[in-house]
């Protein structure tokens, strides 16, 4: 909010889930509706990175909260305590995102910044690049193996 940071959430990524935590919203805006922004916006760009589910430890007293994003208690898993709060393990399914990061796709788009990958990008803008002085120094300076032809032209 004017330039300064007003909340936060953070991600992380494991093998076929990712996991949302750290949900933070400055006290002067924990009114405002921004918690609940921050929250859809980290799960739209789990699902452009191809994630489905979505784990999280909620408190017990934020349950009702995290429901509204479709997360659940897991069954059968018991509460547990971290630094004297009392959590539960909680998951969302989410719908794939039709235009998911994945192999097959422009390659492009996978060296493209995070979260940016549906807009050209720097690399896109070198590709595009017609100088002749900057296709020889690449032909030059580039080591090759088999003496293969890799500029194109």
């Amino acid at each position: 909010m004017g330039g300064d940071a007003a909340g936060c959430v953070r991600l992380r990524f494991f093998g076929g889930f990712a996991k949302l935590e750290r949900l933070a919203v400055r006290r002067e805006y924990r009114t405002s509706r921004l918690a609940y922004r921050l929250v859809r916006e980290a799960l739209e760009h789990c699902r452009k990175k191809g994630y489905t589910k979505i784990y999280g430890h909620s408190r017990l007293d934020l349950v009702r909260f995290w429901k509204v994003f479709g997360f659940k208690p897991i069954e059968g898993r018991p509460t547990f305590t971290f630094a004297n709060v009392r959590y539960v393990e909680i998951l969302a399914e989410l719908e794939p995102h039709p235009a998911a990061i994945q192999i097959g796709l422009d390659p492009l788009a996978m060296i493209r910044p995070e979260g940016s990958w549906d807009r050209p990008g720097p690399f896109d803008m070198a590709l595009s690049d017609s100088d002749p002085r900057r296709k020889a120094l690449l032909a030059e300076t580039t080591r090759t193996v088999g003496r293969q032809d890799i500029v194109s032209a």
